[in-house]
């Protein structure tokens, strides 16, 4: 229901769309003599969003279930503080300065997929490579934290 009249409205609301906008009309409190207009804008996706977040428990659960088998009891919530400092447990994050990716935020990527191949794709694939990391580097995930909070990366 767009029409010529709700141009210069939308235009001074800052609203530049070729969706259409959606129009409430409110009615006021009695003791207004004024109709109140709202205008909310369809949400725009951005050009360079990253895909929505992907369902964060089963990547966890697996994740978890693979820490305790490797690292024993204890190590769990080390592993995941870093998780959630590196990529938010979003296995599809890139640091846009770094360009590492995912989960563990692998650098280079190419490391990463030359080890597993469907590592961009594959929380679990991410997980694994994360915990094989750690244990090479920093023996516990405990240790890997500890590295983390003194140099901010791990």
């Amino acid at each position: 229901m767009k029409s010529f009249l709700l141009l210069p409205l939308m235009l001074m609301l800052g609203i530049s769309t070729v969706e259409e906008p959606i129009i409430k009309v409110e009615k006021p409190p009695q003791s207004t003599p004024a109709i109140v207009y709202t205008v909310e804008q369809p949400r725009q996706p951005i050009a360079r969003e990253r895909p929505a977040k992907p369902i964060v428990e089963p990547t966890k659960q697996y994740a978890q279930r693979r820490v305790n088998e490797v690292f024993g009891q204890g190590q769990w919530n080390a592993f995941d503080e870093i998780v959630r400092r590196e990529s938010g447990w979003n296995y599809k994050a890139i640091n846009p300065t770094s360009k590492a990716w995912g989960l563990p935020q692998c650098l280079p990527v190419s490391k990463c997929v030359s080890q597993y191949p469907d590592f961009k794709d594959n929380p679990k694939s991410q997980i694994e490579w994360m915990i094989q990391y750690i244990s090479d580097r920093y023996k516990t995930p405990k240790n890997a934290l500890y590295w983390h909070n003194k140099h901010n990366w791990y």
